[in-house]
């Protein structure tokens, strides 16, 4: 079999599409989240608030012969709202729900790269205690996304 690449697909094409999104959301006092490029991952979150993205292994392919290529990502978007389990931070982080809820739908097509972009249900967005590299658990927001693209004709196949 052989796969010859004509236009360009896949999680590198719109990835960082999905990160420049979450990087458009403000706190209330206006400061934006500090949403991280794939190439840009911190090894820990020194700062807040901050956007990590990720894909968590999910990856469903249906490639045939003839009939339409469709991939569907699953992937996750850690909010790191705060530094530590402070409970007066936590109506920080409740103020942050409904500003992912109203920001995922502003870009369902990143820009028509992809079929859909669509928050995960059930479980959209998550209340959650996080840890990304050494640093203390803090308060964040953990949100669950699919990702449909549509790879027919991006790429030859065959026998």
């Amino acid at each position: 079999m052989t796969i010859q690449n004509k236009v360009p697909y896949g999680v590198k094409y719109w990835f960082n599409d999905i990160c420049r999104l979450w990087g458009t959301i403000k706190d209330d006092k206006g400061k934006k989240v500090e949403s991280y490029l794939l190439e840009k991952v911190p090894d820990s979150v020194t700062k807040v608030p901050c956007a990590i993205s990720y894909l968590t292994g999910d990856i469903d392919a249906n490639v045939s012969l003839g009939g339409p290529e469709t991939v569907v990502y699953h992937g996750k978007t850690d909010f790191h709202l705060t530094l530590s389990l402070v409970r007066s931070g936590l109506p920080y982080v409740m103020s942050f729900p409904d500003k992912i809820i109203q920001a995922a739908p502003s870009s369902i097509t990143l820009d028509g790269k992809v079929v859909s972009f669509r928050l995960s249900q059930p479980g959209s967005v998550r209340l959650v205690q996080l840890t990304w590299g050494n640093e203390e658990e803090h308060y964040g927001i953990e949100v669950p996304w699919i990702v449909q693209e549509n790879q027919s004709g991006k790429y030859t196949v065959s026998v």
